[in-house]
């Protein structure tokens, strides 16, 4: 792993190798990261491409509104979301799913990803009713559109 990567990655609570479908993610987003500007362009983004690792993918839609918090909706969530939190979360809001402070860390830790363009790594219990016992990690970055502009966050999941 290159130092730039090691850079471009939150590095609190990270562990020194990641499991095998974070690290297959972490590679591609690297690879298909533009030079100039430092993330994927969205339309570079391909399943194909991580097949082996669709099931643990999210991808959220970055909506900014006028005079109110930016919204993220589901664009697509693999089946691994399903299995881990009884819920299918493809093409829901984000709003929909989390209420209050869980909510509120998630909105600031994807405001980090969208301002910084990098990845970032996390770890944490879920406050998914009926799922407090489960433990994930994850690492997401942001996709950009064709402006250059952030358009979508892209992130693996898995148990811990």
């Amino acid at each position: 792993m290159s130092d730039k990567l090691v850079e471009r990655i939150a590095a609190e609570g990270r562990p020194a190798s990641l499991p095998e479908p974070l690290a297959t993610f972490e590679a591609y987003w690297q690879s298909i990261a533009d030079p100039d500007l430092g993330i994927p362009y969205k339309r570079n983004f391909a399943f194909a491409d991580i097949a082996s690792i669709a099931r643990y993918i999210a991808i959220l839609d970055v909506l900014p509104e006028p005079d109110k918090p930016t919204r993220y909706k589901f664009r697509f969530a693999g089946t691994w979301h399903l299995d881990s939190f009884g819920v299918e979360m493809t093409g829901k809001y984000l709003d929909e799913l989390r209420r209050g402070e869980s909510l509120d860390r998630i909105l600031q830790a994807y405001k980090t990803i969208a301002d910084s363009g990098a990845l970032h790594y996390w770890r944490r219990q879920s406050v998914m009713e009926a799922r407090e016992y489960l433990i994930y990690a994850r690492v997401m970055g942001p996709l950009a559109d064709d402006d250059g502009n952030v358009a979508q966050l892209a992130g693996c999941f898995v148990r811990d």
